[in-house]
């Protein structure tokens, strides 16, 4: 990864880097020697932000106080703990490693250690989780110190024991209307709870917003680093093979570990449609024509009407939006503008 960062040290044109994650697969079982080598090499190819946020994705069984000292001491500011659930029995059903208890102790002990913007997912919309118990779990996360919090309705992935146990009618199908309505109480909640929703999925604290995530939704590039990483700088994306052995054969050898596409137009506009209908901000019309053709234009403002008119979005002074009562539904409704055809 070291070789990699030098190989691409001019991905991003010297622009300063507002923020760092550390995501994918499960980086806390990294050792704070291997964390403090990687933020040595950032710093040494890159350009960072005074007021730079340092993410670790991390799992509740991993982040003992010791780990969390070193992480905290390592620069670490912000951690995203994958929590799922407080419910014992709905963790094993998931085949999470951690119980609740463990859940309660890291974020405890995250705040002992000084961390001050905790990040958590919860999963809601399952078989084992009613009503009542989602509001305890909101309920929990409001008495905790706990700054950010992602939201994810559970999916059905093929190949999984889920979807094996559903296909065997072992289980029901997901029941949309009740993710629908969980959804919902979690909007209600974030009221009452103090916690701005910015994004269909996320909810925070007043500046507490994730920089990764908000740049990502406003469509800056970035540059991901490692197996499987995405990287994209406006015009392109592209992506590192998946294979550790082969990544790092190809890594050293400086070529062939990675595939690129040239983003049309079409990808471009769909991409900010889909990202920006997500956020609390919405979508300025003028990127629309500033960015793209005439076709596309005509496309957008066709469908863009017919939206209006279904009351599915609101133009607000050329600022567009997806009312709260339509956020569960927010891409389907997004997609209803997305160019099929290229233009």
């Amino acid at each position: 990864m070291l070789i990699e960062m030098e190989q691409k040290k001019d991905y991003l044109n010297s622009s300063p880097i507002s923020s760092l994650y550390f995501g994918g697969g499960t980086p806390s079982i990294l050792s704070s020697e291997a964390i403090d080598r990687l933020l040595f090499g950032i710093s040494k190819y890159y350009s960072l932000e005074p007021a730079i946020e340092i993410t670790l994705e991390a799992n509740p069984d991993d982040l003992s106080m010791g780990t969390l000292k070193a992480l905290k001491t390592s620069g670490i500011n912000r951690l995203s703990i994958g929590l799922q659930s407080f419910y014992d029995e709905e963790l094993k059903w998931m085949n999470r490693a951690h119980s609740a208890e463990q859940s309660f102790a890291c974020i405890t002990h995250a705040n002992q250690v000084g961390f001050d913007n905790i990040s958590v997912d919860l999963i809601y919309g399952s078989h084992f989780l009613s009503d009542e118990k989602w509001l305890n779990q909101l309920s929990i996360i409001e008495k905790m110190p706990i700054q950010h919090l992602s939201c994810y309705a559970l999916t059905v992935e093929d190949k999984t024991a889920l979807a094996h146990a559903i296909k065997s009618k072992l289980l029901n199908d997901l029941d949309d209307a009740k993710q629908e309505r969980q959804f919902k109480l979690l909007q209600d909640w974030s009221i009452k709870a103090g916690f701005d929703h910015y994004e269909i999925s996320n909810l925070a604290k007043k500046n507490k917003y994730s920089k990764h995530n908000s740049a990502y939704w406003a469509n800056a590039p970035y540059l991901g680093i490692g197996p499987s990483a995405h990287s994209y700088d406006n015009n392109t994306r592209q992506w590192n093979i998946s294979n550790n052995a082969v990544y790092m054969k190809l890594v050293k050898d400086g070529e062939g570990y990675f595939e690129k596409e040239i983003l049309s137009e079409k990808d471009n506009y769909n991409e900010l449609i889909l990202t920006q209908l997500r956020t609390s901000l919405g979508l300025n019309k003028n990127q629309i024509y500033d960015r793209f053709n005439v076709s596309i234009q005509r496309h957008f403002e066709k469908e863009l009407q017919r939206q209006i008119r279904l009351k599915t979005i609101v133009d607000d002074n050329n600022i567009l939006h997806i009312p709260n009562k339509n956020w569960f539904k927010a891409d389907g409704i997004a997609s209803e503008l997305f160019l099929i055809e290229n233009s």
